[in-house]
């Protein structure tokens, strides 16, 4: 039991020693040393010193957000009509002198309806459906533009009455020249008499 006993206190000692002088070597000689037997388990029979590196999760592209073109500005016939349908009343002129203002509406809205024809090359002889339909609605805007011309201040009541009817009579060809364009649209293309009938139905609403 004795000598059991002293074997015990003996071992004790030598731990107590061994970590006492580990504690006393420099802070990397430490270290070193905790890092030998990992290193070795990681060394391949070849003697080479694998290095294990942590894997970096691959970060996600944020996503693509698609681009809207930007919309493409009318040219040609079109962009002639979208002028004729943005057409009204100078009202600076016409704050001086309405007829004077009503007089350069017709001039800019019959310069416009002549530009559209042109560029469509006579329609009517074409027989182009398309040519026909954006002509039509040049008519209906050409009329839609003298119907909102104002009545001149100062006339008396004869006067009053000539002008309106004056007015009334050329918004009323305008219309008459849609609706025979739109006639001819629907003999060259037969598909296109919803297009017609619609339109009609707006001309006869005015």
């Amino acid at each position: 039991m004795r000598r059991e006993l002293v074997v015990a206190v003996v071992a004790v000692g030598l731990l107590v020693v061994a970590g006492g002088a580990w504690l006393l070597m420099p802070g990397e000689a430490r270290v070193q040393e905790v890092e030998a037997p990992i290193h070795a388990e990681a060394r391949p029979s070849s003697g080479r010193t694998v290095t294990h590196h942590a894997e970096v999760p691959a970060q996600p592209e944020p996503p693509t957000v698609a681009e809207t073109p930007p919309a493409e500005e009318p040219t040609g016939p079109e962009a002639t009509l979208r002028s004729l349908q943005a057409l009204s009343m100078d009202r600076e002129v016409a704050a001086q002198d309405e007829q004077r203002a009503f007089q350069k509406l017709m001039i800019e809205g019959t310069g416009l309806l002549k530009q559209l024809t042109t560029e469509l090359s006579d329609p009517a002889g074409a027989g182009d459906p398309d040519a026909l339909w954006t002509l039509a609605r040049a008519e209906v805007a050409f009329g839609d533009l003298l119907a909102q011309s104002e009545m001149p201040e100062g006339l008396n009541e004869e006067q009053t009455s000539s002008y309106t009817a004056q007015i009334e009579k050329m918004v009323h060809k305008r219309y008459e020249a849609a609706e025979a364009l739109l006639d001819k649209m629907e003999a060259v293309a037969p598909d296109r008499s919803a297009d017609a009938e619609r339109l009609r139905g707006e001309i006869q609403a005015r």
